[in-house]
């Protein structure tokens, strides 16, 4: 078995993507020469996960209500904690959202990363390690 180095690739914060975005990116990159391996798409399908991590982040003061409620108005979303629409686009458009896994065999091609993050970087995105520091 090989060992692999996980990262992911994030949108960055102020913008809202589609939610099929991720599939469109993910045929960009392999069409780029990244094999299919490496770069997986993830799907952003918001559920009652999103609506817990938003009230949470609220009551650690990382977001305020009032902003999640003038998000909601501006974008004709409901302002309810509990609709995960809305919480998670809030969340989205307020620290990105992740785009696809990376999993580079760490005795792979070591163009790869570099090449990965280039592409990102041409679409206005982030590659991120486990801890989210980011790379890019």
């Amino acid at each position: 078995m090989q060992r692999v180095r996980e990262l992911e690739a994030w949108s960055a914060p102020g913008y809202l993507l589609p939610p099929e975005y991720g599939k469109s990116l993910q045929v960009e990159v392999w069409d780029a020469g990244i094999p299919r391996d490496v770069f997986l798409e993830l799907n952003f399908i918001p559920d009652e996960t999103d609506s817990i991590n938003l009230r949470q982040a609220i009551s650690a003061g990382e977001y305020k209500h009032d902003e999640f409620r003038s998000f909601c108005e501006l974008n004709g979303l409901i302002a309810d904690l509990s609709i995960a629409e809305s919480a998670a686009k809030f969340i989205e458009y307020s620290a990105g959202r992740p785009l696809a896994w990376i999993h580079l065999p760490e005795s792979g091609n070591p163009l790869l990363l570099p090449k990965i993050v280039a592409l990102m970087k041409t679409k206005g995105h982030l590659v991120v390690d486990d801890e989210k520091n980011i790379i890019v």
